[in-house]
């Protein structure tokens, strides 16, 4: 097994395949340092680093959301690498690595299947915020679920980006069947 050098957008990202990967991969525990956070879906600004781990014979993963389109973005950041002449060994786009979306979509499809009410209580509250406020409302995005999802309880580790505890079986199903394509995406890298 190669080392892995995994380009990711944030915090968030980078705790949550942490903590992916340590409970579906037995014996790998990946440290801050096997990450390169981009800050943004831009990898203009991390050229020099992803250079280094080419350099090194790393080989660079990266994980970054679909947004709009899977196709769309897979595409663009094919394109940018190359103008960029770095080398990205694969590509894989959350929630799916084939639909539209992001992180916060998969979390909420990985939810410990007794906690879904809680998330039926913040759709009622937006509901009620609406009501109330309808003129001057923002709606609550799938970040901001998740985010009061995970603030919600004791345990856990809280929402702030990089603190979640995604091993924390009372929230989040690790082994559920929305995370096949990732973790099939990730085997070949951390299975010898």
């Amino acid at each position: 097994m190669s080392r892995v050098k995994l380009v990711v957008e944030g915090a968030s990202d980078v705790k949550f395949l942490q903590d992916f990967i340590k409970v579906r991969f037995e014996g790998v525990d990946l440290k801050k340092g096997d990450f390169i956070e981009a800050h943004s879906n831009n990898l203009k600004r991390i050229k020099g680093r992803i250079e280094t781990a080419n350099k090194r014979g790393e080989c660079v993963l990266l994980v970054f959301d679909a947004d709009q389109s899977n196709d769309l973005t897979k595409a663009r950041l094919i394109d940018e690498s190359g103008s960029l002449n770095i080398v990205l060994d694969d590509v894989f786009l959350f929630p799916d690595n084939s639909a539209e979306g992001n992180l916060e979509n998969l979390l909420l499809n990985i939810v410990n299947p007794e906690m879904t009410g809680v998330l039926d209580c913040i759709d009622s509250y937006e509901m009620c915020v609406r009501e109330l406020v309808s003129d001057d409302y923002k709606a609550i995005d799938n970040k901001g679920r998740v985010f009061i999802y995970a603030d919600s309880f004791l345990f856990g580790g809280g929402a702030k980006p990089g603190s979640t505890d995604f091993t924390e079986s009372r929230l989040w199903d690790l082994n559920s069947e929305h995370l096949n394509p990732l973790y099939e995406f990730l085997r070949p890298y951390f299975i010898e």
